[in-house]
């Protein structure tokens, strides 16, 4: 799958700016409920749950 189209058929813009997947449950979700594109997952799947990132660390600090 181009790029191009990848993102024309499974993504968008939401209000934040940020690029999400357009439908819920995945489209990648297989019907075993396993991704079926694991090994090439997008990043926001390779890094969920988003908890080392600066911005979380810098909202956890927040709390203590």
């Amino acid at each position: 799958v181009k790029e191009g189209d990848f993102f024309a058929t499974y993504l968008r813009v939401d209000e934040d700016g940020d690029t999400v997947m357009k439908g819920l449950p995945c489209p990648f979700l297989g019907r075993d409920n396993y991704c079926s594109v694991y090994p090439a997952r997008p990043k926001a799947c390779r890094e969920y749950p988003h908890t080392d990132h600066t911005k979380m660390k810098k909202q956890l600090n927040l709390l203590e």
